[in-house]
């Protein structure tokens, strides 16, 4: 996590400070787009804006349709791990079935560790779905 230490002069003659520290995170992708194309879903999004680096995106899938949430951000819904330096950014799932709903979604990590919160869809939800 990063961690930014904001001093505000309280008595600049005493040169006493406070000091307080907060963690600050990388900004969620928020135009995450699914499409199904030839039975793989391709999965699309650019780099949230002002962010210094991105270490890695990881990749979070849940069958049925049913949206992601906090909770289902787990390793067993993982599908993928992934660096780029481009601005936008382009995935395909390869492993899903054709006929079967899948949801998806993004986080962001920076090279210091921090996770962003889940990504949004270009529609505002937490989530996107695509049937192959």
């Amino acid at each position: 996590m990063k961690r930014i230490i904001i001093c505000i002069v309280v008595a600049f003659f005493l040169g006493i400070c406070t000091v307080s520290v907060a963690d600050v995170y990388p900004t969620p992708v928020i135009d995450l787009k699914a499409m199904p194309v030839d039975g793989r879903v391709r999965l699309n999004w650019c780099k949230p804006k002002g962010i210094d680096g991105i270490l890695y995106y990881e990749i979070y899938r849940k069958t049925q349709g049913q949206a992601l949430g906090d909770a289902d951000i787990e390793q067993a819904n993982r599908v993928g791990i992934f660096g780029s330096d481009g601005s936008c950014v382009e995935y395909v799932d390869t492993a899903v079935q054709s006929g079967s709903s899948y949801s998806y979604a993004v986080i962001v990590v920076d090279p210091t560790g921090g996770r962003s919160t889940i990504s949004t869809s270009t529609e505002g939800s937490s989530t996107v779905a695509a049937m192959p």
